[in-house]
């Protein structure tokens, strides 16, 4: 999880400069107060493992279904867990999954006036990005990634067919690689998903849900 997390706010300074015509949402929440649900979603984290842990077979192995609400949690409690944890709940407002037969989406929307503040981000890349989009100051701008779901070295992973929106703009990888060469190769290889205390054998998508071959490290 931590890996995707810095995943998208890299990809989001690699190309925000290039693409002039991104779109934006605006939110009405407090930006001094965390909008993610964290303590609800450790909750659901833990859940999650005890239900895993009781199906365990001989084997040791077990299958665990995860929804768009278990997936959305798991990655909030990766923010809530990751060293800068008190500036990524509040950089990231929104947390948001789609799971469909064979394909899974996982994007976020990012406080670009949080990022700013927080100085994770390097200053004078975001600098140009503000500088040549004003109108995204004070805004927040949706970074989605959707693809086929596969196992990377026991972690879930976007294997296939990926695409990319921003804001309201969705484009295929390739499509983006070819105009503003952003390394696709690259893309791929931080799309994984870790869950910390399983590796992961299998992955199935189904409308709304994933199913998990699991086994724990």
């Amino acid at each position: 999880m931590k890996k995707l997390i810095g995943c998208l706010l890299i990809f989001l300074l690699g190309v925000g400069s290039t693409l002039g015509y991104l779109a934006w949402r605006d939110r009405e929440k407090s930006r001094d107060e965390p909008a993610l649900g964290v303590e609800k979603a450790l909750e659901v984290r833990d859940e999650l493992v005890s239900r895993a842990k009781q199906a365990r077979q001989r084997d040791g192995s077990s299958s665990l279904v995860v929804t768009e609400t278990d997936l959305e949690a798991l990655i909030t409690s990766a923010l809530a867990e990751h060293e800068h944890s008190q500036d990524l709940v509040r950089i990231v407002r929104e947390v948001k999954t789609e799971i469909g037969q064979n394909s899974v989406e996982v994007g976020v929307s990012v406080d670009l006036d949080a990022l700013e503040r927080s100085g994770l981000a390097d200053a004078d890349a975001l600098d140009r990005v503000l500088d040549a989009l004003p109108f995204l100051r004070g805004r927040e701008l949706y970074v989605g990634f959707r693809g086929a779901p596969g196992v990377d070295d026991g972690k879930i992973a976007l294997v296939d067919d990926l695409e990319v929106t921003l804001g309201f703009l969705t484009l295929p990888v390739n499509a983006l690689e070819d105009r503003l060469g952003f390394s696709a190769e690259r893309l791929y290889s931080n799309l994984v998903f870790d869950v910390d205390w399983f590796v992961v054998e299998e992955v199935r998508a189904a409308e709304d849900e994933l199913t998990l071959e699991v086994r724990p490290k």
